[in-house]
């Protein structure tokens, strides 16, 4: 991974998947697939990863990218004395698409969701069609045919979805948690990105235009940042010496 190599303070980079990705399952087996994890345990859960690593301390650095740069921000605004350097890329969660809202958080949503999964095929070709009639953007397209792609993966869309809804900070939370903090938080766009565009920051960057500790950055890539020479331009930013 690129910032893994990239990084220029020394220490332990550990890399942990969210609920539903790779590995990582429900905490309790007797709960539902997608009960969902507030900040605070999995602020627990990432305290307790970092010991059984040996890289126990009293603060941690925090690196989100797209829906971990969500969660970055509710773990912050959750125990922001926990964290001594916050980077966020392309981070979601600061603006809610209603497709989301509608999705997670109402019984129509589930209802939506379910028979997207049943009849898939169809949707996938309509969303062939829709693109060839210039109707829905290619990004959006794309999210179709990855995202749709085959059970499996819709299921974790879903579980991954619902299993992350209390982790959704108020711009006025991550505000209130930046206060007294005395760490560093960037935040760094594509200035390409059609799925979180800049403008996404622009409510929390005037919230927080006299503070100091927090920076935003916009950057000549889409939404894909994770690649060496946009992580070397990020690096440059975050550390101009």
């Amino acid at each position: 991974m690129a910032l893994t190599q990239s990084w220029p303070l020394c220490g332990t980079i550990i890399s942990v998947h969210l609920p539903h990705h790779g590995q990582s399952r429900p905490v309790d087996p007797s709960l539902p697939d997608d009960a969902p994890l507030d900040p605070a345990t999995l602020n627990q859960l990432l305290v307790e990863i970092a010991q059984k690593e040996g890289a126990s301390a009293p603060q941690y650095d925090l690196i989100g990218y797209s829906i971990g740069g969500r969660i970055g921000l509710a773990l912050f605004s959750d125990s922001p004395a926990m964290w001594k350097r916050v980077a966020l890329l392309a981070p979601d969660g600061l603006k809610k698409s209603p497709f989301y809202q509608l999705t997670v958080h109402t019984a129509l949503g589930r209802i939506l969701w379910f028979a997207i999964d049943r009849h898939a095929a169809a949707v996938l070709r309509w969303s062939d069609r829709l693109l060839k009639w210039r109707i829905i953007s290619p990004h959006l397209h794309g999210f179709c045919s990855f995202h749709l792609s085959h059970h499996a993966m819709r299921m974790m869309v879903w579980k991954g979805w619902r299993a992350h809804r209390m982790c959704w900070p108020k711009h006025r939370e991550i505000v209130r948690a930046l206060e007294n903090w005395s760490g560093q938080m960037d935040l760094a766009f594509g200035a390409h990105d059609r799925i979180i565009p800049p403008t996404n920051g622009q409510r929390l960057q005037q919230l927080t235009h006299r503070n100091e500790k927090v920076r935003f950055h916009v950057l000549p890539s889409g939404h894909g940042m994770l690649k060496p020479e946009i992580v070397q331009k990020l690096i440059h930013r975050i550390f101009p010496t």
